[in-house]
């Protein structure tokens, strides 16, 4: 079933607006007829089906199909800027695995750069991405991407969180798996920073001694991704899947 996203404002009791953009895409692209049923979701938790009619940006809900859906903890990506394609691919699956927020990370060692001018494209670009892919993976969430901030930014926000966990390679630490298991029970599901589990991923020569000091004193804790040595977009899959994994375990 073919998904559209829908902004929170354009929900009624009894019907969603979409976009012309959407529109365009569901009737010249999917070739939808009056009739045809869709979901749509609202990025934020609300999912429901609607039926297509003949007014083309106005989709009628199906009676009892619209769910709220809560997420009882959020994992946070933050994940040292990559070249273009690799970084793509890890916003995708990001999206895919879970991911409540995508902060890309300056770190010493990152090697792709952003510039001022760029940044709003590429920021249309990886949003476009996560709409994509969310759309394609039937969750109820759309992460949000932030800018791209510097260590220490991340720093600031780590005291605010549940758990941090940081995968560099010069520290020995718990494996993922395991540092979850002890935090999960205390995460509580309340909606803001306090319910977050972040990890950060360094970039592909990993963080400096100095960034890493940086990070462990904020909080983080070093974690194991395993024996082998990862690329970061591979750390980055990794580790949400663990995570998602083990938060979806403790709450069931």
């Amino acid at each position: 079933m073919h998904r559209c996203l829908v902004a929170r404002d354009g929900w009624s009791s009894d019907c969603v607006q979409i976009t012309e953009e959407e529109s365009r895409h569901l009737f010249h692209v999917l070739r939808a007829r009056s009739g045809t049923v869709v979901g749509v979701f609202d990025g934020f938790g609300r999912t429901a089906e609607a039926v297509v009619g003949e007014t083309r940006e106005i989709l009628t809900l199906v009676p009892g199909s619209t769910i709220q859906h809560t997420r009882p903890v959020s994992p946070v990506l933050f994940l040292s800027l990559l070249k273009p394609a690799r970084m793509e691919l890890a916003i995708e699956k990001a999206t895919e695995l879970g991911a409540a927020v995508i902060t890309p990370v300056i770190a010493e060692r990152c090697v792709a750069r952003v510039s001022a001018k760029q940044l709003t494209d590429k920021m249309a670009r990886w949003e476009r991405l996560v709409e994509a892919a969310a759309k394609q993976c039937d969750t109820a969430w759309l992460p949000c991407v932030d800018a791209p901030v510097k260590v220490s930014a991340v720093c600031d926000l780590i005291p605010n969180m549940a758990w941090a966990g940081v995968g560099a390679l010069n520290e020995d630490g718990l494996p993922l798996g395991l540092a979850l298991r002890d935090i999960l029970p205390c995460a509580a599901p309340s909606g803001d920073a306090s319910s977050q589990l972040g990890i950060v991923i360094g970039p592909e020569g990993d963080f400096t001694d100095a960034e890493v000091s940086q990070l462990m004193a904020a909080g983080a804790r070093p974690v194991s991704l395993g024996p082998r040595v990862l690329r970061a977009e591979t750390a980055a899959i990794y580790s949400l899947s663990v995570m998602t994994s083990e938060i979806e375990n403790a709450h069931v």
